[in-house]
């Protein structure tokens, strides 16, 4: 995690295209008011 310039941290959100439960982590941690970065990834075929 990074820290932030209030020395709080800022979760890494792991989330690819078709990820419902990302989708619903990021709607929660958007009303809760959480600092959080999205690290879009991929899935191997």
């Amino acid at each position: 995690m990074a820290v932030a310039a209030n020395k709080r941290s800022v979760m890494t959100l792991f989330s690819g295209p078709t990820d419902i439960y990302s989708h619903q982590v990021r709607i929660v941690l958007a009303e809760k008011g959480v600092s959080f970065e999205i690290e879009h990834v991929e899935k191997d075929n």
